[in-house]
């Protein structure tokens, strides 16, 4: 009887908690990538977790992009793009841009 009061509390409360947390990431998600890849911007290129440092620095080179170092991963470039090809031509190369303020959370 305990454990059935417990359960139907828990649906009850499981997809308002779902919809706060969807949110929560959403809201995240979009101030990090505001103005991510603006010229002359700090930026973070955001690599798949699996591509090592040299990777992602050879991904972020052949994008003309000059590499300003490396978030707490390999996998995390910290750039400045010159212009919005070259920030295009990340995101083709498979990169995931953050803006300025992500760049300071990502290298420590």
């Amino acid at each position: 009887m305990a454990g059935t009061v417990l359960n139907e509390a828990l649906e009850d409360w499981l997809k308002p908690l779902a919809l706060l947390v969807a949110s929560i990431l959403l809201s995240v998600g979009t101030i990090l990538t505001q103005e991510a890849g603006a010229s002359g911007t700090l930026t973070v290129a955001v690599f798949p977790p699996w591509w090592g440092e040299g990777r992602s620095a050879a991904a972020v080179a052949e994008a003309g992009a000059p590499i300003a170092g490396f978030g707490l991963a390999g996998w995390m470039v910290v750039t400045v793009p010159a212009d919005a090809a070259s920030a295009d031509a990340l995101r083709r190369g498979g990169a995931l841009l953050l803006n300025s303020a992500a760049a300071r959370i990502c290298t420590g």
